[in-house]
C-alpha cells in the first residue's frame, strides 16, 4: 500500500496498516462495503464521507491484470466548498421556486386581471380570472392582439397607451375594453414595461360601475345646478311682476283715494 499524503489519515506511519483503523465502524462498513464490490465487479465505485471536518468524495479504482483484480486505487476528492456551493445554488434554487409558485399563486387567485404582453402588443399571459371576467378562456386570450379587444370608439386610446409604454416605460389611466359578448367594460390600468425582458407586465381593475356611479353623480349635480338656475330666475321674473302690478294697482289708487278725502272734507254740502 501506498500514500502520496502521509498526514491524510494523522498518522505518518499509516502506510502498511489496515484503513478500516483510521475510520469510525460506520464509515468503515461502508468503506469495506464498496471496496467488496470493487473486486468482486471489476467496476470503479464511488462513495461521499465526511471525514475530520471535510467532505470528501472517494473513488475506487480497481487494477485488473489477467481478469483479476490485483489492487484497487483509491482516490479522494476534497469536495466540502463545491458540496457547500450547490447547496447555498440549491437554496437558491428552492427560494426561486417558492417565490414563483407564491406569485403564481397570487396572480391565479387574484381578482384583477393580470397579464403580461410583448411590445407590438401581442398578450403573453393573462391570469384566469381576469379571462374570465372578459368572458374568455386563457388560451382565447394569449397570442392575441389588444386592440382586438378594444372597442372601436377607443382604438386612439390604445396607440396613446403603447406610445407612452415605449416613451416612458409606464402607463397609468383608462382603457375600454369588450366583453366577449361586445359589452363595454372600463379598466383601470397600471403597467410597467420590463425592459430585460422586453415584456410588459400590467394590472386591470374593472372600475366600470365606478364610473357609471361618477357619470350619474355628474348628471345629478348638472340638473341640480340647472334647477337652481331656473329658481332663481322664477324668483327675479316674480320679483319684476310684483313690482310692475304694485305700480299698475297703486296709480288708480292714488286718485281715487284723493276724490275720497276731498269728500270727506268739512262744510263740503251735498250740491257741492
Amino acid at each position: 500500500m501506498f500514500l502520496n499524503r502521509l498526514d491524510f489519515f494523522g498518522d505518518p506511519d499509516a502506510v502498511g496498516k489496515n484503513v478500516l483503523s483510521f475510520l469510525p465502524p460506520d464509515q468503515g462498513e461502508r468503506f469495506f462495503q464498496k471496496l467488496k464490490l470493487t473486486f468482486e465487479t471489476h467496476a470503479p465505485q464511488e462513495l461521499e464521507e465526511y471525514y475530520r471536518g471535510r467532505i470528501y468524495l472517494g473513488r475506487l479504482i480497481p487494477i485488473v491484470s489477467n481478469n483479476t483484480v490485483k489492487e484497487v486505487l483509491a482516490i479522494g476528492t476534497d469536495i466540502t466548498e463545491n458540496k457547500a456551493r450547490v447547496e447555498r445554488e440549491n437554496e437558491l434554487h428552492r427560494k426561486i421556486e417558492n417565490s414563483e409558485r407564491r406569485y403564481r399563486s397570487l396572480v391565479e387567485e387574484s381578482m384583477v386581471l393580470i397579464c403580461s404582453h410583448d411590445m407590438d402588443g401581442y398578450l403573453i399571459t393573462v391570469n384566469k380570472p381576469g379571462a374570465e371576467a372578459l368572458g374568455y378562456r386563457q388560451e382565447e386570450l394569449v397570442g392575441k392582439r389588444l386592440d382586438i379587444f378594444i372597442h372601436e370608439d377607443y382604438k386612439a386610446g390604445f396607440h396613446d397607451y403603447m406610445d407612452q409604454i415605449k416613451n416612458t416605460g409606464s402607463f397609468e389611466g383608462f382603457l375600454t375594453i369588450c366583453e366577449k359578448n361586445g359589452a363595454k367594460r372600463i379598466f383601470l390600468c397600471k403597467n410597467v414595461l420590463l425592459k430585460e425582458e422586453n415584456m410588459v407586465l400590467g394590472s386591470a381593475q374593472d372600475v366600470t360601475d365606478w364610473k357609471k356611479a361618477e357619470f350619474r353623480e355628474k348628471q345629478i349635480k348638472k340638473e341640480l345646478l340647472l334647477a337652481k338656475e331656473k329658481a332663481e330666475e322664477s324668483n327675479r321674473l316674480q320679483t319684476i311682476f310684483l313690482g310692475s302690478l304694485s305700480h299698475e294697482v297703486r296709480t288708480p289708487l292714488q286718485g281715487i283715494l284723493g276724490f275720497a278725502e276731498i269728500l270727506d272734507s268739512p262744510g263740503l254740502t251735498e250740491e257741492k
